[in-house]
């Protein structure tokens, strides 16, 4: 399912179980490092030009997570605890693929507006608005733009990344238990802050 969908169902399963709250903000921590490497996934099979020019910046992002994923894994003693499955929707759903392919429609109409009739100052601000919720319909839509030179659609996924983590975060510890508030903080916050420093790098560079 996808990362949005994982992170709504573990921050809500905290609340049933906060016994084990700690374990499922790892699992939201997990979901969200796998949603990087997807995305780069994505754009590789698209546009392998977009794809080395945005490597550096999205591993930077991952490493945090990684470490951190690592370190509670292997260096610490893990509580092993049962729980039974939160309920995931089905994530090749019809519904859903109708409601991507909209969101998707209105990316690519903004992305070109943006580009070709405007001055460009809007572009990095739909990208935010554009990554908060989904990240797949705007690096689909991105590595397809022709018009969009290269650092700036690394930038834009890179913009959507950061605020799709900040949206999560926040979800999560909006609607989980306060258990899962602190653990999800320590994994997420330095990926959001890997990813501002990715975007950095493709601006100076």
């Amino acid at each position: 399912a996808s990362s949005t969908s994982t992170t709504l169902a573990l921050a809500r399963n905290s609340r049933d179980t906060p016994e084990i709250a700690k374990t499922l903000a790892i699992g939201i921590v997990i979901a969200n490092t796998v949603m990087i490497g997807r995305v780069a996934v994505i754009i590789l099979a698209i546009n392998r030009e977009l794809f080395f020019e945005i490597l550096a910046p999205m591993v930077i992002m991952a490493v945090p997570t990684t470490l951190f994923l690592i370190w509670k894994f292997f260096l610490q003693k893990a509580e092993r605890d049962e729980v039974d499955l939160p309920r995931l929707h089905n994530p090749l759903s019809m519904k859903l693929a109708i409601k991507f392919a909209l969101l998707y429609g209105v990316i690519v109409f903004l992305i070109k507006a943006v580009s070709e009739w405007g001055d460009g100052s809007g572009f990095y601000p739909i990208a935010f608005l554009s990554g908060l919720t989904d990240m797949d319909a705007i690096a689909l839509s991105l590595a397809n733009t022709e018009s969009l030179a290269l650092d700036l659609a690394a930038g834009g996924i890179l913009i959507g990344a950061i605020a799709n983590s900040i949206f999560k975060t926040g979800l999560g510890v909006w609607l989980g238990h306060k258990h899962l508030g602190k653990p999800l903080l320590w994994g997420m916050i330095p990926m959001i802050l890997a990813g501002t420093a990715g975007f950095l790098l493709i601006e100076l560079t």
